[in-house]
């Protein structure tokens, strides 16, 4: 299972996967996955998507969407969701919303909004 159907599960079944629904711990649990599948030489196009542009791609999105001056703490993508979000519920609907998309994006379209943003 690649990071796509592995977070329409969790989206799905959110308490199945996380003890409390928070940001924080999706990270966790998405990091100790996509780890392990390429760990264990699970190269899914979609975990090495993942992990090479959705840091960049976010903040991207987070400047192009809600603040043009948003400058990161860190490129630790849930940090930016908590920064233009006000509730943990809010934050996870973002998550889910965004990753929609993002993986509808072709590895090319990645590149040129990141380069574009400059991020």
């Amino acid at each position: 299972m690649n990071i796509k159907e592995y977070l329409s599960a969790v989206q799905n079944r959110p308490r199945m996967y996380l003890e409390e629904e928070r940001l924080d711990y999706l990270y966790h649990l998405i990091l100790g996955y996509v780890g392990s599948n390429l760990a264990n030489e699970k190269n899914y196009k979609e975990d090495l998507k993942f992990v090479s542009y959705f840091s960049r791609w976010l903040l991207a999105w987070v400047r192009s969407h809600m603040n043009q001056n948003y400058e990161p703490k860190t490129m630790i993508w849930y940090h930016a969701i908590k920064d233009v979000t006000s509730s943990e519920n809010e934050a996870i609907e973002l998550f889910f919303k965004l990753c929609d998309e993002f993986f509808q994006l072709d590895e090319e379209t990645l590149k040129k909004i990141i380069d574009e943003a400059d991020v």
